[in-house]
């Protein structure tokens, strides 16, 4: 049975890995959210109509453009987060899409480890029982 509380001890570790990073992610999309109010309701009392690709210049044309699409896709209220993000700080921008990237690789990382250890449970059970060929 220590075999067996150690592959269950390492089922657990995987499942409480994704639990945690299902957490974070739920609390960076309520900042986010949380941010994009704060710039919403600053748009709302100073009547500011937001930027568009003609506004960002000859030097970000290509982020203006960006810009007006994520604008179309996108509702009203995130209009000034993608001002912010998209033409003012392009950093921001490319930091929003890398914390993107690095939760999904590590959503599929822990999936993928989680997978690997509950086979060897499932093969672990199946062999006490007399079934695995």
């Amino acid at each position: 049975m220590e075999i067996w509380s150690a592959i269950s001890k390492r089922v657990r570790h995987w499942t409480n890995f994704r639990i945690a990073l299902y957490w974070s992610f739920t609390a960076f999309s309520i900042i986010l959210l949380a941010v994009s109010f704060y710039f919403w309701a600053g748009d709302v009392v100073s009547g500011g109509l937001g930027a568009t690709w003609r506004d960002a210049g000859p030097d970000n044309w290509f982020l203006g453009h960006v810009s007006d699409i994520l604008k179309y896709f996108l509702p009203d209220f995130f209009n000034n987060i993608i001002d912010q993000i998209i033409l003012n700080r392009p950093i921001w921008g490319g930091g929003l899409i890398a914390v993107i990237v690095v939760y999904y690789a590590l959503r599929e990382a822990f999936r993928l480890w989680s997978a690997n250890a509950c086979e060897k449970a499932r093969r672990f059970i199946l062999a006490h029982m007399g079934r695995l060929d």
